[in-house]
């Protein structure tokens, strides 16, 4: 990599360069873009970002949501991160 090398800057960020528009995080699920570019990374920065997620998780602490509010609120952000399919003639 050219510009800046991946670095867990702190317990709650991992960035790529100087840009948060390159921010790539691991997550349960993932748009195609954030998919591809998390897969181009080194095995190595992937564990970095991957440790510093476990450990955001661990500090956040105790959530008062259940699994069905969380994924629901999961499914809402990737609709609309999706775009439509494309309509059929």
């Amino acid at each position: 990599m050219d510009r800046v090398d991946w670095a867990a800057k702190d317990s709650n960020h991992f960035l790529k360069g100087n840009d948060m528009t390159d921010r790539v995080e691991p997550k349960a699920v993932m748009t195609a873009d954030e998919l591809a570019r998390w897969n181009a990374l080194p095995a190595e920065e992937q564990l970095t970002g991957l440790r510093a997620a476990i450990r955001r998780g661990i500090e956040s602490g105790p959530s008062d949501l259940t699994m069905e509010q969380i994924w629901s609120r999961v499914r809402a952000r990737r609709s609309r991160l999706t775009p439509p399919p494309p309509a059929h003639p």
